[in-house]
């Protein structure tokens, strides 16, 4: 059973859409901004974490930062301490078919959740 989607919705996912084919969301200096903006957004919101999920789960403070917020500041350290590397054309082995030939293989983001 689908639900109707409320136009408020639709209108932010065309905008969205609209937005990341804009291609402004591909430069890696977007995406580090990004990743800051959401570290510091969920650092200004951590009580919010504690209290509600201690209000839902019944959870410390402490069990949930090391279940929940600190995994995602370390992936978030991670991502961005390995994002150039990542974003990096590489050199890619062929296979026997194509030889003589160099593949490059060159990340490209399209993810639109």
């Amino acid at each position: 059973m689908n639900k109707p989607v409320p136009e408020t919705i639709k209108s932010q996912i065309k905008q969205q859409r609209h937005f990341f084919r804009s291609g402004e969301t591909r430069s890696i200096d977007f995406r580090l901004n990004q990743l800051h903006k959401l570290k510091e957004t969920l650092k200004n919101n951590e009580q919010r974490f504690f209290d509600t999920l201690k209000q839902d789960l019944q959870r410390t403070s402490f069990e949930t930062y090391g279940t929940e917020l600190g995994l995602i500041y370390e992936e978030i350290n991670l991502v961005t301490k390995k994002l150039k590397k990542w974003s990096r054309p590489r050199k890619v082995s062929g296979s026997l078919i194509n030889f003589p030939s160099k593949i490059i293989s060159i990340p490209n983001p399209t993810v639109l959740v």
